[in-house]
């Protein structure tokens, strides 16, 4: 049994848990709950997801990484920047000339400026580039599009039935609400 120390895993659907334990073991992860304990809010997302998988492959290739590899050393990446933002912004290092396996740090976590800096680029070389080069038509984009549904169809094979068409339930405002709300102690 996977215990988690953040109450907001304890709102994890089991259909969505178990299928996110079947998606790890078929990438190759020889041991998935230890994967949510280090990083338990992955729990939260569906890692069969068109974006969630788009994510992963794009950071696939630009760490040189294996998805097991990805999962078990650094899963906290698998939550980090929207798709478009992450493509982009590989899609400008390769550009710049830059190894985006020594610069993805920068690219998930760094302030946009320190993005910047380390690349040796400033803002308008920047914003000249992404005019010319919007997100979504970024060739990294398109590719982690292709890629994702390609490696979606080979998920969907290693999952039981009942998960492959699993939808997420559409939580109330109130529930959300409650989510974002500390919770307090009671007597």
């Amino acid at each position: 049994m996977l215990l988690t120390k953040n109450a907001l895993t304890l709102n994890c659907e089991p259909a969505l848990w178990q299928r996110n334990l079947c998606v790890m073991a078929a990438c190759g992860v020889a041991d998935p709950e230890a994967v949510l304990r280090q990083c338990p809010l992955l729990l939260l997302l569906d890692h069969a997801a068109p974006t969630f998988v788009q994510r992963r492959v794009l950071l696939q290739r630009s760490t040189q990484l294996t998805a097991a590899q990805l999962y078990e050393q650094h899963p906290e990446w698998l939550r980090r920047r929207k798709v478009p933002d992450l493509a982009q912004r590989l899609h400008f290092v390769e550009h710049r000339g830059g190894s985006t396996r020594q610069l993805i740090i920068h690219v998930l976590y760094r302030p946009f400026k320190d993005f910047l800096a380390a690349l040796g680029a400033s803002q308008a070389e920047w914003e000249a580039w992404a005019a010319a080069n919007p997100s979504k038509a970024c060739p990294l984009y398109r590719w982690a599009q292709q890629a994702a549904a390609e490696e979606r169809a080979r998920l969907a094979a290693a999952l039981p039935p009942e998960l492959v068409q699993w939808e997420p339930r559409q939580h109330s405002a109130a529930s959300r609400r409650r989510l974002k709300q500390p919770s307090s102690p009671t007597a």
